[in-house]
């Protein structure tokens, strides 16, 4: 009686929110506090019917002792996350996300929590809601666990496609063959940090602070940096070795504030925002995950 009960009472809520939703003067918004299961499966429904008219704000992460910018979450992470805490069984497949892409990066901890994962569901799971990115460990056991990974998420989201996302790095022709005759994918640039640091990005950053006049020295900045990594015996596509300081000298260039404390947190505060879909990072980035998924 009591798993009918909540299932009655989470149908009912998600009908209401459309309800309420359908009535609304078309130039209004409507901002909900909910712990609801149904309101985020509606939410999440309309959220692929209609891209870009649902944003989620997930105050699980937020610390109140500390100031932080809070950007939009993936609604399908959310609303998938919150089904498997409680279990409701008839509702999973309801909920569920069509694929999820299993990428590199530790779940626990405090260094880099998440970051890639966040950094793609930011960007692209915005766009793409049916879609979501889970942490899977280092590159080596995304590579050396992925099929057990994949195992282990489709026994428990049995409609959904479980995808392995590792960066180029310095892999071979053969090593990129391989892992992607399993059904995987391989970034096509070295890794993430090539996408964030890319020319366009930061010249979407000069235009967010008027300073497009200062873009030419922070492209020169970037350059710079890529040149001091590959004297330091660095690959000259290993932006991530040039990162730290591109993000230093961009923020004392641009007098940058509360733009992130390090540069994981520049990249995914600051940067990732930028990384919309009319940019070429955003189009080159869908083109190389999204766009090759089943």
């Amino acid at each position: 009686i009591d798993e009918i009960e909540t299932h009655l009472h989470t149908r009912i809520q998600g009908r209401l929110l459309r309800e309420i939703v359908n009535v609304m003067p078309e130039a209004s918004q409507l901002w909900v506090t909910t712990h609801s299961l149904g309101v985020l499966r509606a939410a999440h429904e309309m959220s692929v019917e209609n891209p870009g008219t649902v944003c989620l704000l997930d105050f699980d992460i937020v610390d109140p002792d500390e100031a932080i910018e809070i950007a939009p979450t993936s609604i399908g992470r959310v609303a998938w996350e919150k089904m498997l805490s409680i279990t409701l069984d008839d509702l999973s497949q309801r909920i569920a996300p069509r694929v999820v892409v299993v990428c590199e990066g530790s779940s626990i901890g405090n260094r880099r929590k998440d970051f890639d994962a966040d950094i793609y569901n930011r960007i692209l799971a915005s766009q793409t809601p049916d879609i979501i990115f889970v942490s899977g460990g280092s590159a080596a056991q995304v590579a050396v666990h992925g099929i057990s990974i994949r195992q282990t998420l489709s026994n428990v989201l049995q409609s959904a496609k479980i995808v392995a996302l590792c960066d180029r790095d310095d892999k071979s022709t053969e090593e990129v063959v391989q892992f992607e005759s399993q059904g995987n994918i391989v970034l096509p640039d070295r890794n993430i940090e090539s996408f964030l640091f890319s020319d366009d990005v930061i010249g979407a950053l000069a235009a967010k602070e008027n300073k497009s006049d200062l873009l030419l020295d922070a492209l020169k900045i970037k350059s710079d940096a890529i040149a001091a990594s590959i004297s330091r015996g660095n690959a000259s596509n290993d932006i991530k070795s040039a990162a730290g300081e591109i993000y230093t000298k961009l923020k004392q260039l641009f007098s940058l504030q509360g733009c992130g404390n390090n540069t994981d947190t520049f990249m995914r505060d600051t940067l990732a925002p930028l990384v919309t879909p009319s940019t070429a990072t955003y189009i080159a980035l869908k083109r190389s995950i999204v766009d090759r998924l089943p």
